[in-house]
């Protein structure tokens, strides 16, 4: 099986405390993973990492064996998806939200 996501040693901080240190994890076709833990330790910045809106201090990112970088963040993007636990909608009706991400397309 091919790996999906790869991160090796990805060290992570906000607001210059560190959050995530040497972190590496392999996900492979298939497979599941959960994260979970207090709040504040990490796991939407990790996340945000993962699809390119926040960046790590040091480290790499691949997904389907590409390196995630300013130039090949939006096509890989587009092989993934994300929900958030508790998404944000805005203010307006449920089919404009969902009608929302559609019209960064033209």
């Amino acid at each position: 099986m091919s790996n999906i996501l790869e991160l090796e040693n990805v060290n992570i901080s906000f607001e210059k405390q560190p959050v995530l240190r040497e972190f590496c994890l392999t996900l492979r076709a298939g497979e599941r993973v959960v994260l979970r833990g207090p709040s504040g330790c990490g796991k939407s910045t990790l996340l945000r990492c993962i699809l390119g809106f926040a960046n790590p201090d040091t480290g790499s990112i691949r997904i389907f064996g590409e390196e995630l970088t300013a130039s090949s963040v939006w096509p890989l993007r587009q092989k993934l998806a994300y929900v958030p636990q508790e998404p944000e909608l805005g203010d307006g009706r449920g089919r404009d939200a969902l009608e929302r991400p559609f019209h960064y397309l033209n």
